[in-house]
């Protein structure tokens, strides 16, 4: 009957601890935690490194009464405190089963950095311990200890939850732990997405493309002003009016056509695929802040084609707004990397090593948009950009494990 929370504490634990009001998407119920860290393994699999690192993880006891569970969520690839203000599915519960709520962070992500947040970057054999089963040791280790510090039975129940990334770590931990967890709650866990999981290249963005088109958008205007952008980077001029429409950064314009193919097309392409995944019928303020059904919001820009490419442009600037925000944007991450640039840099690393989803949008009929790989060039592509990513680490292509998780 019990689902989970995890009160991740460590026997060895600094307490500094904080409390952090946070709203969700009913605006009645406050959602708060304390925030501390606990020592834990940085290897779980070598009997000669015993070295420690601190792991944030926040808690809150306010629903807790002895014989309740403990309801635990795995961390993404994010700041923990994003998930702890985003899965209501948690603070609805506890009170029922008078559970107690963990949020574990996951390591090199957030505060959780095994040697600073510059040195943990530094190198392969300093990023070589970021992985998903490294992780799942920690959130594995921290159990015993939590419950010894709530003086509460080793028999109490522990359910895990996630979601996306973290779902797939409900998941495997689960799979790989089974006597210490109760169950897993794992929402949108794309756990088949892998090789031989069984969705084809261009599933994603197949789906991708059907959300859209059943909120409102118009297919052929949406490709229309995907061709203004194509017509416009073929000269200095075209590509200046882009700097203008989509309000790139003066620090760090585009200038050249692969400017617009390398750096403002993936922009583009990332906020249809992050509104299609964050298109909720209530407002919420997860990866960005958005109104309901914030698909249907940008199709309102796109229902219908215009007569010129700087209209068709500028609506499809107005469209991913929704997403962005109506302001000056970065577009070229190289150049003016944001302040989520470690977690970035972190999930490139895990998707450069173990977690290789290959998707790709293929074009007409599959989605709306332009094909840019296709099954005999997708791995070769994702290994020449993390190269790029990682070459002055000592990354090399070989570290690339296709069936990594398949393993």
């Amino acid at each position: 009957m019990y689902f989970l929370l995890i009160i991740f504490w460590s026997v060895i634990v600094t307490d500094a601890r904080r409390r952090h009001p946070t709203f969700y998407a009913n605006k009645d119920l406050q959602y708060y935690w304390n925030e501390t860290y606990a020592n834990v393994t940085l290897d779980h699999f070598s009997y000669t490194n015993g070295q420690q690192f601190p792991l944030r993880f926040l808690y809150n006891l306010t629903y807790w009464k002895p014989g309740g569970p403990i309801f635990y969520y795995l961390g993404n690839e994010a700041p923990i405190t994003t998930f702890a203000s985003a899965t209501g599915i948690m603070w609805d519960l506890a009170p029922l089963f008078n559970a107690s709520i963990i949020f574990a962070e996951h390591r090199y992500y957030g505060q959780s950095y095994p040697w600073g947040i510059n040195d943990t970057f530094r190198s392969i054999q300093n990023l070589g311990y970021l992985s998903s089963i490294q992780a799942l040791g920690d959130f594995a280790e921290l159990i015993p200890l939590v419950k010894n510090f709530m003086n509460c039975s080793q028999d109490t129940p522990v359910i895990v939850f996630g979601g996306s990334y973290g779902g797939m770590l409900a998941v495997w931990f689960r799979m790989k732990y089974p006597t210490i967890t109760a169950g897993a709650w794992a929402a949108s866990a794309p756990v088949l997405l892998f090789k031989n999981g069984g969705p084809s290249l261009g599933a994603y963005f197949n789906i991708t493309s059907r959300t859209f088109l059943k909120s409102g958008c118009n297919e052929t205007a949406i490709r229309a002003a995907f061709q203004a952008i194509d017509n416009y980077s073929t000269n200095s001029s075209g590509i200046a009016t882009l700097n203008q429409i989509f309000k790139v950064n003066t620090s760090s314009p585009l200038t050249t056509k692969e400017d617009v193919e390398n750096f403002l097309k993936p922009y583009i392409r990332e906020a249809f695929e992050s509104l299609a995944e964050l298109d909720y019928p209530y407002p919420a303020n997860f990866l960005a802040p958005l109104p309901k059904w914030p698909v249907r919001e940008a199709c309102k820009y796109l229902s219908k084609d215009s007569d010129s490419d700087f209209d068709r442009a500028t609506h499809l600037f107005n469209a991913i707004s929704v997403y962005y925000g109506n302001k000056t944007a970065c577009v070229r991450s190289d150049k003016c990397p944001d302040a989520g640039f470690w977690a970035d840099l972190a999930w490139s690393w895990q998707e450069c090593t173990e977690i290789i989803i290959e998707k790709c949008a293929l074009g007409p009929p599959n989605d709306f948009f332009w094909s840019y790989c296709n099954e005999s060039t997708v791995l070769s592509m994702m290994k020449e950009n993390c190269q790029k990513i990682f070459n002055n680490t000592g990354y090399n292509t070989t570290m690339l494990r296709e069936d990594g998780v398949e393993k």
